[in-house]
């Protein structure tokens, strides 16, 4: 184990950078996760540092057995208050690697039936809870148009919990293209949008190969994917309600794909 008790030791500054820099982390290809639970949950073969607090070592002893003592670093009380994200923390943060697909082509699309897309989501909260809630609903695959807030910022992280290790997720440079190309590979798109030509989400079948679009919080869909889309769809509301948050709405119809697919699991 290597200790660290210097707030101006340069690992230190560099997780500061990754846990507040997005270029940085992109530079690095680092992500940074604080907790007990989600750090415990890591794959380990994704994990690249482990920084842990001198009086948690013996509470730890046994995760930290899975790593080299080079990996693992311990920081008294002063300096691990520099690199915390959390006012309550459990002593206990890791640098992760990047593990996100990088091409559409390289997605065995014939395993997967169910697929999310999101355009424009600007709130990490948002991102994170549908993270969350696309694991729980069996979505098989998460497109992220690249105008969506950062997937490895620490509130995203707080809010998918460990959803994001076990989920595919997939970052588009160009998201009409690889819309075009879910089409032709026999994708029904489905987009969130309130529109004349727009049919209530319930009133679809959903049990063919289904992309659903989810839009920017504010703005909705873009015009250019509006243009590759085949259907439109709405959730109805009563009262003087214009829409849900974003994640809501995402729960909505994903659990409706999962009704007409009968994939329940009750866990006990």
């Amino acid at each position: 184990m290597i200790k660290i008790s210097s707030k101006n030791n340069n690992i230190i500054k560099d997780l500061v950078k990754i846990r507040n820099q997005s270029r940085f982390r992109n530079i690095k290809s680092l992500f940074y996760v604080e907790g007990e639970r989600i750090v415990f949950d890591i794959p380990h073969n994704l994990i690249e540092k482990i920084f842990v607090l001198e009086n948690k070592i013996n509470e730890y002893k046994d995760f930290l057995n899975n790593f080299s003592d080079n990996q693992i670093y311990v920081l008294d009380d002063k300096t691990f208050d520099k690199i915390k994200d959390t006012v309550n923390s459990q002593g206990i943060i890791a640098l992760v690697k990047y593990n996100v697909i990088d091409n559409i082509k390289n997605i065995n699309l014939g395993n997967i039936k169910n697929v999310l897309i999101l355009d424009n989501i600007s709130d990490p909260g948002n991102l994170g809870t549908i993270i969350r809630i696309s694991e729980a609903s069996n979505i098989s695959l998460i497109i992220l148009a690249n105008n969506c807030c950062s997937i490895y910022n620490t509130k995203v992280i707080r809010a998918c919990m460990s959803s994001i290790f076990r989920s595919n997720i997939y970052v588009s440079d160009n998201i009409i293209e690889d819309l075009v190309y879910l089409k032709e590979n026999g994708y029904n798109l489905y987009a969130t949008i309130l529109d004349k030509n727009a049919k209530k989400y319930i009133d679809n079948n959903y049990k063919n190969k289904n992309a659903v679009i989810m839009g920017n919080e504010a703005n909705g869909i873009s015009d250019d994917i509006k243009s590759v889309t085949d259907n439109y769809i709405y959730i109805p509301m009563c009262g003087k309600i214009e829409s849900l948050n974003v994640s809501m709405a995402t729960s909505i119809i994903c659990y409706e794909i999962m009704r007409q697919n009968n994939f329940y699991e009750v866990k006990r």
